[in-house]
């Protein structure tokens, strides 16, 4: 487990000295750090660096940049299909101790009145959209072969988390990209499947597109190194060696 402060400007400009030359990936998570991300990388203006901006909760973006690792830079541009893959196979719950603040998903008028009463827990479905009220502090997880978890606040003592996979990482804030909104919070995503099997099916089914700018290999609307829009033919896919998972415990920003 390890904690990150928060991100500056200063910091991906310090990560990326360090880089060797050659294409980066800035993996962003949260508004706050993607908006440094982006201060940093309008003052270099390097043609050889993307910025990859992660949404969802927490623990969902960090599964997703976890696998966004596994990539080489010859498949840099196959990262938009890396993270829809990736993202289709995490289910992510999380148990509220309140839901006074919560917008999404909305909960309903008894679930905001119920908030105000003591022992009451509430365990909301990211992908269902579906808010549940209990009095007992559990979460019951569907089946998988990664978990990652995150919390805010002092957990209850009699915490379940049912059918966590035993390979498991737990991450630290800071959260002020965090949804949730309440004093306490466990947040959890499960991914289906290994990682790398995610990637390597991302990258041979993948119908990549020449950027005819860069002619890097562009998998979403626009070329993540030059910006453009390419919506031309496609192009042979790039050559997959087997990928290893190594996994990382940055909460916030990956370069």
């Amino acid at each position: 487990m390890r904690s990150e402060s928060a991100v500056t400007a200063g910091d991906i400009l310090g990560a990326l000295d360090s880089c060797p030359s050659g294409d980066v990936l800035v993996v962003v998570g949260g508004a706050e750090t993607a908006r440094a991300a982006r201060i940093a990388l309008n003052s270099l203006r390097r043609p050889d660096v993307s910025l990859i901006e992660v949404a969802g909760p927490p623990t969902r973006r960090h599964a997703v940049r976890l696998g966004l690792e596994l990539l080489w830079p010859a498949v840099y541009g196959f990262a938009d299909a890396v993270m829809a893959a990736i993202d289709a196979r995490c289910g992510t719950r999380v148990l509220l101790s309140s839901v006074t603040r919560l917008t999404d998903p909305n909960p309903g008028l008894v679930d905001h009145v119920a908030s105000w009463l003591r022992g009451q827990y509430f365990d909301v479905d990211v992908d269902a959209r579906e808010v549940r009220r209990t009095r007992t502090p559990e979460l019951t997880l569907a089946p998988g072969d990664l978990g990652v978890l995150a919390a805010h606040g002092a957990r209850p003592d009699d915490l379940r988390l049912t059918s966590l996979p035993a390979l498991r990482v737990e991450i630290t804030g800071p959260w002020a990209s965090a949804p949730w909104r309440a004093k306490q919070w466990t947040e959890v995503t499960v991914v289906r499947g290994s990682l790398a099997d995610s990637v390597q099916l991302a990258l041979t089914g993948s119908k990549a597109r020449a950027c005819p700018s860069c002619a890097r290999p562009v998998t979403g609307v626009h070329c993540r190194f030059c910006g453009i829009v390419v919506p031309g033919a496609t192009r042979p896919n790039a050559p997959t060696p087997p990928a290893v998972l190594v996994p990382s415990y940055s909460e916030e920003t990956h370069a």
